[in-house]
């Protein structure tokens, strides 16, 4: 091993080597900070904002939610009345049967 200093020399290219390094470290971690700015441009939301938003969401799943159950009431209902016409509709069809039924009987006993 050397005991020798090093000469002015190679302590300017070393010097030189670690400024070069350090310079494009600095320029790679400047490219990244950029980056990630533009990236947060894109995507960052103010803590007030995404609150507006959340509570506009709110009262839209609300709305939704209370006319969701205003269909099925609606669609009870009319379950209720379709029922309601359909024994209608049999009853009047029974009398029917049997008025004829009790016509021709009729016609057929003379």
């Amino acid at each position: 091993m050397s005991t020798e200093a090093p000469t002015n020399g190679e302590l300017v290219r070393r010097m030189e080597e670690v400024f070069a390094r350090l310079t494009q470290q600095l320029e790679a971690l400047t490219g990244e900070i950029r980056e990630d700015r533009r990236v947060n441009e894109r995507t960052y939301v103010r803590r007030d904002v995404y609150d507006a938003e959340r509570a506009a969401d709110k009262a839209a799943r609300r709305d939704l939610e209370k006319d969701i159950a205003e269909l099925v009431e609606a669609r009870k209902s009319d379950a209720g009345f379709r029922r309601q016409v359909l024994l209608w509709g049999a009853g009047l069809t029974i009398t029917v049967m049997v008025t004829i039924v009790v016509a021709v009987a009729n016609l057929l006993a003379r």
